[in-house]
C-alpha cells in the first residue's frame, strides 16, 4: 500500500489522526526532495519509454557528474512554486497538455512520487538544468490548483534558471492554461 493510500484510508471509519497524516505526508515530501536531487546529481537511468527515471542514490554515477551538481551537493536543492489556472473541464486535461508542452522543452522524467504528474528535466547550454514538475494538488479544504514546481541545484544565482525554464515552459503552454496572476491593491 503506497503512503497515499495510507493517508487516504480510514482508521475506525473515520479519518487518519491529524499527526499520522502530516507524518506520512512529511515522509512523501522528503521521498520526493530525494528522488529530485538523484536526478539533479546526474544519477539517472533511461526506461522502456525513452522517460528518464531517477538512479539509486550514489553520489557518483556511470555517467559522471551532472551540471550544477557539486551545487547541489554542497549547498541543496532550490525550490519555486507557480500556480495556474485553466479552461479545460478538469485539471488532469490540463495536466495532459502541459505533459505535451514539457516534451518540445526538455526530456520526460518519470518520478515515482509524482507518477500521474507531468515532470520534465529541462538542461540549457549556459545554466545549470532545472526540474520541472506540473501537476494537480489537492488542498486541505477538498478542492484543486494548479501548480507547477520548479527545482535547481541551489547558488546565488539560481532564480535565473528557474525562471528560464519557467519561461520556455509558458511559451509552450497551450492558450487555455496561463499562469494564475495575482490581483494588485
Amino acid at each position: 500500500m503506497s503512503e497515499q493510500e495510507n493517508v487516504t484510508n480510514t482508521k475506525e471509519g473515520g479519518e487518519l489522526s491529524d499527526k499520522k497524516r502530516k507524518k506520512l505526508e512529511k515522509s512523501a515530501a522528503k521521498d520526493r526532495r530525494s528522488e529530485i536531487r538523484n536526478v539533479l546529481l546526474g544519477n539517472f537511468s533511461i526506461d522502456e519509454q525513452g522517460r528518464l527515471c531517477s538512479g539509486s542514490g550514489g553520489w557518483v554515477t556511470p555517467f559522471g557528474f551532472g551540471d550544477g551538481a557539486q551545487q547541489t551537493i554542497a549547498f541543496g536543492v532550490k525550490h519555486k512554486t507557480f500556480l495556474y489556472r485553466t479552461k479545460y473541464k478538469n485539471n488532469q486535461q490540463a495536466v495532459f497538455n502541459a505533459s505535451k508542452a514539457m516534451a518540445d522543452i526538455g526530456r520526460q522524467l518519470y518520478l515515482e512520487t509524482a507518477p500521474d504528474a507531468a515532470v520534465c528535466y529541462v538542461k540549457s547550454m549556459f545554466f545549470r538544468p532545472v526540474v520541472l514538475i506540473f501537476e494537480e494538488r489537492k488542498l486541505d479544504d477538498g478542492s484543486t490548483r494548479l501548480e507547477l514546481s520548479a527545482h535547481c541545484g541551489r547558488s546565488p544565482i539560481a532564480i535565473i534558471p528557474v525562471l528560464r525554464a519557467v519561461a520556455r515552459f509558458n511559451k509552450a503552454l497551450p492558450e487555455e492554461i496561463v499562469p494564475f496572476k495575482r490581483e494588485k491593491k
